[in-house]
């Protein structure tokens, strides 16, 4: 909980300030009026701020739920909204598109998010391996990556005023941390971070709030601290992508020294390379006889992926089927990884010869 209160605003409160400023309403609920209504409607929106924020949500949550890619963008947007000005966000009221609301936030040329628009009827297509969703957790030694009492410089953060720091580095040093790595990659931004963060030395009472750079003046906090107690608590921050820094750091009301401990790290899966185990049966064939073959069952936890079979002659035997088959049935198994070994049957010619026949059983690593 933080220490100020946040305004909150009723739907019929809405309707009250489109009708006050006398103006066209847009489908956000704030006037487009220009000269004196359009300062009356930049008043009001200053005074009314948060529920200027929740019909702009509200207006575009339709659209944005249907992409299953920006999962989280009404936080998100809802954060860079209470950061930016009252001219700012009146222009997010008004946009005739999601875009348009990001472009005011962030500027015209802001190459932010592709935001894509369905038209109707439209499915979102799955983001696979996104850096944004479907991540991985990888777990590090816990790892200090900040301590502003032994920084450069060593001054505390605060009072109301937050320190941005890098998350992924090969010396934390300067951040007062670890004077080595702590297993974060360099070569890409993490989506997120798992982090242990500690107040300590307050100069009063406050908050620590921590949150991607660029995301603006924190409207939640991460703990609340007392002067003279040192306070912990864990949480996973989203990492800033593409800037040189990668969290924010605020401390409210009063000022606290910070230490961080990083314990991992969220990204987006790497492709992995099946196991795959032949196993193989030789059987001698009499001349001129019949033979149904069957190879080696998958062991549990590996599935079929493959077979077949080679012969000590390519001109003996006839083979008349080969295909993948359920325990020791010879009926034709359809579908995918239903078979657990494979079956060849046919003919002999009139020498007796070695017929090898082979699975191919696959897993993924480590199952």
């Amino acid at each position: 909980m933080r220490f100020h209160k946040s305004i909150g605003l009723a739907s019929a409160a809405l309707l009250a300030i489109a009708a006050n400023v006398g103006a066209q309403t847009t489908t956000a609920g704030v006037s487009s009026a220009s000269g004196s209504d359009r300062q009356a409607a930049l008043a009001s929106v200053a005074a009314n701020r948060e529920g200027v924020i929740a019909s702009i949500v509200e207006r575009w949550r339709p659209e944005m739920n249907a992409l299953t890619h920006a999962r989280g963008w009404d936080v998100e947007i809802a954060s860079f909204l209470r950061a930016v000005s009252a001219e700012k966000l009146l222009e997010a009221s008004e946009a005739s598109s999601y875009e348009g609301v990001v472009a005011a936030v962030h500027g015209k040329g802001w190459a932010g998010p592709n935001v894509v628009r369905l038209a109707p009827g439209d499915v979102p297509s799955p983001n696979l391996g996104g850096n944004t969703s479907e991540l991985v957790f990888y777990p590090v030694t816990p790892c200090r990556i900040i301590d502003t009492r032994l920084a450069t410089p060593a001054t505390a953060i605060g009072p109301s005023a937050g320190r941005q720091f890098k998350v992924n580095l090969t010396d934390y040093s300067a951040q007062g941390g670890f004077a080595g790595s702590c297993g974060i990659p360099t070569t890409f931004d993490p989506a997120a971070v798992s982090v242990n963060v500690t107040s300590t030395q307050q100069t009063g009472l406050g908050f620590l709030a921590v949150v991607p750079t660029g995301a603006g003046i924190p409207n939640s906090s991460l703990l609340n601290y007392t002067p003279g107690v040192d306070l912990a608590n864990s949480a996973v921050v989203r990492q800033a992508q593409g800037l040189s820094d990668d969290i924010f750091v605020f401390s409210g009301v009063g000022s606290s020294h910070v230490i961080v401990d990083v314990l991992g790290y969220f990204a987006a899966p790497t492709s992995t390379a099946l196991d795959n185990n032949v196993l193989l049966t030789t059987t001698n064939i009499a001349a001129s006889a019949t033979f149904s073959i069957f190879s080696p069952a998958c062991p549990a936890g590996w599935r079929l992926t493959g077979g077949g079979h080679v012969t000590t002659s390519f001109t003996g035997p006839t083979i008349i089927g080969s295909r993948p088959v359920q325990g020791t049935s010879q009926a034709l198994i359809t579908g995918v990884n239903v078979g657990d070994r494979w079956l060849v049957q046919g003919a002999n010619g009139v020498t007796a010869q070695d017929i090898h026949s082979f699975s191919v059983c696959s897993r993924i690593p480590g199952n």
